[in-house]
């Protein structure tokens, strides 16, 4: 996210991390936050605590936004999610997110040889999980509004668009697809909501068609 461009969006209260830990059984986990080292003019007032510490499989705490926009489902229907193009960003502040990735790699066994021959292909999807509560600020009220907002983007069929500084800074995701959500119930806080999912990035190809062949590099 450029230094320039102010965070705008729906905003979630923030929230303890404690109840995040308390609620996914993590007590035990050291908390660590992300945030990029800003000038005085730059600072991010939402943010938590600045320690700048990345590590690729680690959790982290930081912020992140959902960004609203269309898609085209399987009947080739134009589908607004969360308003729309243009709409407010819906704001998570202190989820929890883990980041692993993959090699691809092809193994082939060869006869009377120890071990095999490796042939790199590519780098995996990042895998992400995201671990967060959404809360009411007033303790008698469940957050409804704000869980049906979230499953909005969660059930969308599609990639969705990210704005996050330890996705997009560290990681250059830019674009998430969700494979699975839920919602667990918190006992004893009426107010809070917990959720949960998993997600691959999403990097775009563009393609051409030259001759009935796919090529890579132009759009089509």
């Amino acid at each position: 996210m450029p230094k320039e461009q102010k965070t705008q969006g729906k905003f979630t209260p923030f929230v303890d991390p404690e109840i995040v830990l308390k609620g996914f059984g993590l007590q035990a986990f050291k908390r660590t936050f992300y945030s990029v080292r800003q000038d005085a003019e730059g600072q991010d007032e939402n943010a938590p605590d600045p320690v700048p510490t990345t590590y690729l499989g680690t959790p982290v705490f930081c912020n992140l936004e959902l960004i609203p926009g269309r898609y085209v489902n399987k009947d080739g229907d134009k589908i607004d999610y969360a308003g729309g193009v243009g709409s407010e960003n819906f704001r998570i502040d202190t989820v929890l997110i883990d980041v692993s990735q993959q090699k691809q790699i092809i193994k082939t066994p060869i006869q009377g040889v120890s071990g095999t021959v490796k042939e790199y292909i590519s780098m995996g999807d990042y895998q992400v999980k995201v671990r967060g509560a959404l809360v009411d600020q007033s303790a008698q009220r469940y957050p409804q509004e704000q869980a049906q907002q979230l499953r909005e983007f969660l059930e969308v069929e599609d990639s969705i668009g990210i704005a996050s500084r330890f996705l997009n800074d560290v990681f250059e995701v830019q674009k998430l697809v969700i494979e699975s959500f839920s919602f667990p119930q918190v006992e004893g806080f009426q107010n809070v909501q917990l959720f949960e999912f998993s997600a691959i990035s999403d990097d775009p190809i563009e393609l051409t068609v030259i001759n009935n062949l796919f090529s890579e590099g132009a759009s089509f």
